[in-house]
């Protein structure tokens, strides 16, 4: 069975950091090799560059600086001298997209995970500032960056909105930059399963060892693992932890039968989706469980606190009002209902 690929991709709020992280050997495991083609202290402008637009057509929302995939190389791939791997996969990826890219090589602490983070640009860089434009006349911005009209951005007063912005006339309409727009197809899936699949024929060419293959949901046999996130509380990676255990023992299992050749692969599909079924009615189940028992356990304290407010009350009260309801007690009616509306429960 072809093994399947690791490649996933994430949004960087603070590229320099990542960078520095990642090039870092006390922070890292193992650092094979490091490249870079951005130009000097291009990330550094690229990060101020992405906030400040981020600042006036996307105030308040988190800045996207630049992305990161992080790649699960075949193991057989260290034969080759590590410097090189990561130029051959900065230079493929920077001429396909034309953007800059870095990328770094590592073994984890235990050597039995090779594997590459490259940190790219959304966007083009240029030698020289481009785009740079002067107001012809005054121009107002809404609070979503857009340009709009006088009317809609000043209030009865005369004064700018909140989030609206002014740009007088003769003043810099846009500043020049080295960086072009941003490239949105980096943010689609589709995208993302083309790359993981240029990837995998890039690994397949270089590796003698196993074939990869990109994981599909609809045609794998093949449970998905999750992935453990650094940071995380503890319990959430012990669930987590448990469920990988489990999707091995299956995965396994389906192996072990395909090969014999108790199952085909279209039986195998069908007993994964049938076992993710089992799964999802068990967890209803349990959730449902759950609410329930919350739901009895308020119901529980609610009565309580409503026969103790009631028991409270009856100090206050004439003897012959408290004979007249122990004799309704004593003939099985329930007071604290009858006074609070609190039903009794079982705890």
């Amino acid at each position: 069975m072809s093994k399947n690929a690791f490649v996933m991709i994430t949004a960087l709020n603070n590229v320099r950091g990542r960078i520095k992280y990642a090039t870092s050997p006390d922070k890292q495991e193992h650092l094979e090799a490091y490249v870079d083609n951005m130009p000097q202290g291009g990330w550094t402008e690229l990060a101020k560059y992405s906030r400040k637009q981020a600042a006036l057509y996307h105030p308040g929302q988190k800045v996207c600086e630049a992305r990161e995939l992080i790649i699960k190389l075949p193991n057989d791939l260290s034969r080759f001298d590590p410097q090189e791997l990561a130029i051959a996969l900065r230079n493929d990826f920077s001429v396909k997209y034309k953007v800059p890219c870095a990328v770094a090589i590592h073994w984890n602490t235990a050597e039995n995970n090779y594997h590459a983070h490259l940190i790219f640009s959304e966007r083009s860089i240029y030698r020289e500032k481009r785009g740079e434009s002067i107001a012809t006349r005054n121009t107002y911005f809404n609070a979503d960056g857009k340009r709009s009209t006088k009317k809609e951005c000043l209030d009865e007063l005369g004064n700018l909105k909140e989030g609206c912005r002014l740009v007088k006339k003769g003043e810099a309409l846009a500043e020049g930059s080295r960086f072009g727009a941003k490239k949105n197809i980096f943010a689609q899936e589709e995208w993302l399963r083309e790359e993981k699949e240029r990837l995998v024929k890039f690994i397949n060419a270089n590796t003698k060892g196993e074939k990869w293959q990109v994981y599909d949901w609809k045609t794998n046999p093949h449970l998905p693992y999750i992935r453990l996130k650094k940071g995380e509380p503890a319990g959430l990676t012990a669930w987590k932890e448990r469920e990988n255990d489990r999707r091995k023992d299956f995965n396994e299992s389906i192996d072990k039968l395909l090969t014999s050749g108790e199952l085909t692969p279209e039986q195998a599909l069908k007993l994964k989706f049938e076992y993710i079924r089992r799964n999802r009615e068990l967890r209803e189940q349990r959730k449902a469980a759950r609410e329930q028992w919350v739901k009895e356990y308020k119901n529980y304290n609610d009565r309580r606190r409503a026969e103790w407010e009631y028991t409270k009350s009856l100090r206050y009260k004439s003897t012959f009002v408290l004979a007249c309801e122990l004799a309704l007690m004593m003939a099985g009616v329930d007071m604290v209902k009858l006074k609070t509306g609190v039903e009794k429960t079982m705890p």
